[in-house]
């Protein structure tokens, strides 16, 4: 996992935890430094790949969870 990847892992799962909701990838985007909300897309994308967020549908807003988080919310 690169040092971005882990930054915003690491930012999702305390986002979620502080707001028990996910960010946005604007909100990604500006606090994790990178480059464009397509860079945090692309991020995000990867890290769901690797197992460690999870989107739900399209349709919802503000559905990028860690995969625990998922699960939970997924179960209830």
């Amino acid at each position: 996992m690169t040092h971005l990847q882990m930054a915003v892992l690491k930012y999702v799962t305390d986002y979620v935890n502080k707001h028990t909701v996910s960010p946005t990838y604007r909100e990604i985007f500006l606090d994790c430094n990178l480059s464009s909300r397509n860079h945090a897309h692309v991020i995000v994308t990867r890290l769901c790949k690797l197992g460690y967020l999870a989107k739900g549908d399209k349709q919802e807003h503000r559905s990028i969870l860690p995969v625990r988080e998922w699960h939970a919310a997924k179960d209830e």
